[in-house]
């Protein structure tokens, strides 16, 4: 079996496997996303895998406060580590919603930009080809348009 009730295995997709399939279609995406934006969707990831920012805790993220202060990425001092302090005492559960929807939408938009240059591109090249749907030359049935004969031998 294994066929039935395919409508609801969506509902059947926990909170974290969706918030964990949402990641990786963003991964995609992410290079392209502006500072704010990455920002936003990086606390959400930070703040619904680990929790609350906590410069004590000494998970795998967080090796040591020298480790940390020495991490490019997680400079205490940076965007990133201040922007996860301030959602100090959101739920997982609520940060992997916020992720899921707002990196929903980021994708839906991205997508949108997409199909919308694609459709610029389309657009701009019928501009320089002349329209497909009209033939370059009408139909005549009079031949009037037939190129003259070949010159006469003796006009060469």
């Amino acid at each position: 079996g294994g066929e039935g009730g395919g409508e609801d295995e969506k509902k059947e997709m926990s909170l974290e496997e969706e918030f964990k399939a949402t990641k990786e279609l963003v991964a995609a995406i992410h290079k392209a996303l502006n500072a704010k934006k990455k920002i936003y969707l990086d606390v959400m990831a930070l703040q619904a895998s680990i929790g609350d920012c906590d410069k004590q805790k000494s998970e795998a993220l967080f090796k040591s406060d020298t480790e940390l202060e020495n991490d490019i990425d997680m400079d205490k001092n940076s965007p990133l580590w201040g922007a996860w302090c301030i959602v100090r005492g959101m739920s997982k559960s609520d940060a992997m919603r916020r992720y899921i929807s707002t990196g929903s939408f980021y994708l839906r938009e991205s997508e949108n930009a997409e199909a919308a240059a694609a459709a610029a591109a389309a657009a701009a090249a019928s501009a320089a080809d002349p329209d497909p749907d009209f033939p370059a030359t009408a139909p005549d049935p009079d031949n009037s348009m037939a190129p003259p004969p070949a010159s006469p031998p003796f006009l060469a």
